[in-house]
């Protein structure tokens, strides 16, 4: 009675009932090839106690070894191994480190010696922090500031404390006053961006650049006593 109720259409074998093992007019319908390659892995696994217990050994060493080493994939990603690989771009590079490092020994640092230039730094803060630079965000004010009064120059440490997580460096302007152009007298100040050994590496920005997305990838590269633009 097969003829009557299994067909044979573009290489499959079709029954008539979707049911599996269900009594019909002719009879108990039989589970043919196809059905039984369609079992979903939890029908499968549901009957087979070994397969369960290798299951249930998998997802405990998964949880277990998530939990060991849950710093190297920490909410914020403060962690980098040693050995690693990190796309740059549309290339992905291994890199080895001397060391296991945290992103806390890295920042960006930028420096404000007047209140026009102090707007600029929080703003360019502002976009590291949207852009999720894993480095520590460093700015460097002058120590005629206070953070605590009511000045414009306050409100914006603040801001810059409290929403964008950037860490404030009081530090005394470095001015030099016998050049005839003054407008670059204090620049001089960005230089003790090198004063900061607190950390293993330093990106000095100046307040006047634009972030379009993170760097975090320049404090990889390798050693080198200072790196810079060959042209301004």
């Amino acid at each position: 009675m097969a003829s009557l109720y299994t067909t044979k259409s573009l290489g499959r074998s079709w029954r008539p009932s979707p049911v599996i093992e269900s009594r019909g007019r002719f009879g108990t319908w039989p589970i043919e090839q196809n059905d039984q390659s369609q079992m979903t892995i939890t029908s499968r696994i549901r009957g087979k106690p070994f397969e369960r217990l290798a299951v249930a050994a998998a997802l405990a060493f998964t949880t277990l070894y998530f939990l060991t080493f849950r710093h190297a994939f920490g909410e914020s990603g403060r962690y980098i191994t040693a050995a690693f690989t990190a796309t740059l771009g549309r290339k992905s590079r291994h890199i080895e480190l001397a060391e296991d490092l945290s992103w806390k020994d890295f920042a960006y640092c930028t420096y404000a010696t007047a209140p026009d230039h102090l707007c600029n730094s929080v703003m360019l803060l502002e976009s590291l922090h949207r852009t999720e630079a894993k480095a520590d965000r460093l700015l460097l004010y002058s120590n005629q500031w206070s953070v605590d009064d009511e000045s414009p120059e306050a409100s914006l440490l603040r801001k810059a404390r409290d929403q964008h997580d950037v860490k404030l460096q009081p530090i005394g302007i470095w001015q030099l006053d016998s050049v005839e152009d003054l407008t670059w007298a204090a620049g001089f100040t960005k230089l003790l961006s090198f004063n900061q050994t607190q950390y293993k590496r330093v990106f000095s920005l100046d307040s006047d650049g634009t972030v379009l997305r993170s760097m975090d990838e320049l404090f990889l590269m390798p050693s080198a006593p200072v790196a810079m633009p060959r042209a301004y």
